[in-house]
């Protein structure tokens, strides 16, 4: 069951694709409630695969868009105490308890995890195990301070990979639901990122751009390869929106100038969120209001 973004269809089941009120479709907002799970699926498999690395990736992902997906925290937890990370186990382990109060499997890891962390806090565990254990660290410190210097200039300032900055990026346009299954490449071009592709409108391309400036940091990027190809029918005209958090110093004009490149458009925004904006200098930081996809 889903609510649409327009306030007023509520409790819409997933066989229904469009709002009873308003018409929007809502295929992506579907799609988008059922993308932790299957997220979380995608970093099971990879734990029992062994690729523990990448298993934590996809469940840190599902966990962020569904705090509540107790499974995913659950499988979490039991990676980390593979490896002794008992701080993050417990941790995970404490949140899964909480979305299942009455689990006694849960219960019994957290038990498990209290265990084994207070065995190797313990003074006797300790005075035994520093001969051991202080070389090996020694010796692992070494190896891993060595290499960072390959990421870090001559003053100590991080490098910006491009190569790590395009996976990013293509993962946060990939999984943003306005955007999934349009043809968006982002590649890695003189130390800078490339994209190319089309959208069906002038407001998804300011909505990439949107991406790109809390993604992108100081690295290069070249959005002039992004055309814009509208639906070759023209679809029945329905209301559509984005959403956008507001951000520190932000205003209606200046959110109108982001998405419609004309900042006297603020009064399309207000209109869209009367329920929330009781008058347009009362907006603030953290706040999700609805931008509405035709600006006429």
């Amino acid at each position: 069951m889903i609510n649409c973004p327009c306030g007023y269809g509520k409790n819409i089941p997933e066989n229904q694709k469009s709002c009873p009120v308003c018409g929007t479709d809502l295929t992506p907002l579907h799609h988008l409630k059922g993308l932790p799970q299957s997220i979380f699926e995608e970093g099971k498999k990879r734990a029992e695969e062994g690729d523990g690395n990448s298993a934590v990736e996809k469940l840190l992902t599902a966990i962020t868009l569904d705090p509540e997906l107790t499974e995913a925290h659950v499988q979490l937890a039991d990676i980390y105490m593979e490896t002794n990370r008992l701080n993050e186990a417990l941790a995970h382990y404490q949140k899964a308890l909480k979305n299942n109060p009455n689990d006694k499997e849960i219960r019994e890891k957290i038990k498990k995890a209290e265990t084994r962390k207070n065995k190797i806090s313990s003074p006797k565990f300790f005075s035994k195990s520093m001969f051991f254990f202080l070389p090996a660290a020694a010796f692992i410190l070494g190896l891993s301070i060595f290499p960072l210097s390959k990421y870090f200039g001559k003053n100590g300032e991080q490098q910006i990979n491009p190569v790590n900055q395009a996976n990013e990026i293509k993962e946060k346009i990939y999984l943003h639901p306005d955007l999934q299954g349009m043809k968006i490449e982002v590649q890695t071009q003189n130390s800078g990122l490339f994209l190319s592709g089309e959208v069906p409108s002038k407001l998804h391309k300011s909505l990439i751009r949107e991406i790109l400036t809390q993604a992108a940091a100081d690295c290069p990027v070249d959005l002039q390869n992004i055309a814009i190809t509208p639906p070759a029918e023209k679809p029945e005209k329905k209301p559509m929106v984005f959403t956008y958090t507001v951000r520190p110093n932000d205003s209606l004009a200046l959110i109108a100038s982001i998405f419609y490149g004309d900042s006297s458009l603020w009064t399309k925004i207000f209109q869209a969120n009367r329920d929330r904006i009781k008058s347009p200098q009362e907006i603030s930081v953290g706040q999700v209001l609805f931008i509405p996809l035709n600006s006429k």
